[in-house]
């Protein structure tokens, strides 16, 4: 599998299934952007409070965020998944130790 296939495939298929809408002061998730809009918009009595992201939603066995798959899809992106290296810290920004492509075939 080529570097471009394994870009498609990780963004067709490990691509997080739970809301992908999220508020970035509070973190709760919504199943549409609008529904997202609506709580963003809110006046400021009724607006949420700031929290901290939980751990589950930066883990990435949990799948890859929208703006992971932005940066897998994007023509201005490639520079950064141009190699083997560069996809698996795009995935796993916190691992230090980036196997061997070998170990996936």
């Amino acid at each position: 599998m080529n570097l471009s296939s394994n870009r498609r495939h990780v963004d067709n298929h490990h691509s997080r299934k739970t809301h992908v809408h999220l508020c970035r002061r509070c973190f709760q998730g919504f199943p549409t952007s609008l529904e997202l809009e609506t709580h963003i918009r809110l006046p400021p009595d009724q607006m949420c409070e700031t929290r901290e992201p939980l751990d589950i939603l930066n883990d990435p066995e949990d799948g890859i965020t929208p703006e992971t798959s932005n940066i897998l899809r994007g023509r201005k992106n490639l520079s950064k998944v141009a190699s083997w290296r560069g996809l698996w810290t795009v995935l796993f920004p916190a691992d230090k130790n980036i196997p061997s492509p070998g170990m996936f075939n």
